[in-house]
């Protein structure tokens, strides 16, 4: 009997496969690929977020966990600058608890 694959399993399966042949590109010659870039320490905020929004749903802890490592990303890629993280912090924090509900089962 074959049981469902789970949205985490495929997500976690996808990156395995994509850094895998990152890997194996490097290792070939065929490109560089460097596993270190600019803001990559973000990533220990952005993935288990985005894990938690495959199998959870989205939820206001992994929304604003989201949108804090994001902004933290681009700030470090410089696509943002630094002195607007904080702002755009207050803001989006500010709408995800206006629109998202606290609690996916709640109907009132």
């Amino acid at each position: 009997m074959r049981m469902k694959l789970s949205r985490t399993d495929l997500f976690w399966g996808i990156a395995l496969i994509v850094i895998g042949i990152g890997f194996g590109g490097e290792a070939l010659g065929l490109w560089n690929f460097e596993v270190f870039f600019n803001g990559w320490w973000t990533l220990f905020i952005i993935v288990p977020c985005l894990t938690s929004m495959f199998e959870s749903g989205v939820k206001r802890s992994n929304t604003i966990g989201l949108t804090i490592g994001s902004l933290l990303l681009l700030s470090s890629w410089n696509v943002i600058p630094e002195e607007l993280v904080v702002p755009l912090l207050l803001v989006v924090i500010g709408g995800v608890l206006i629109f998202i509900r606290p609690w996916s089962d709640r109907n009132d």
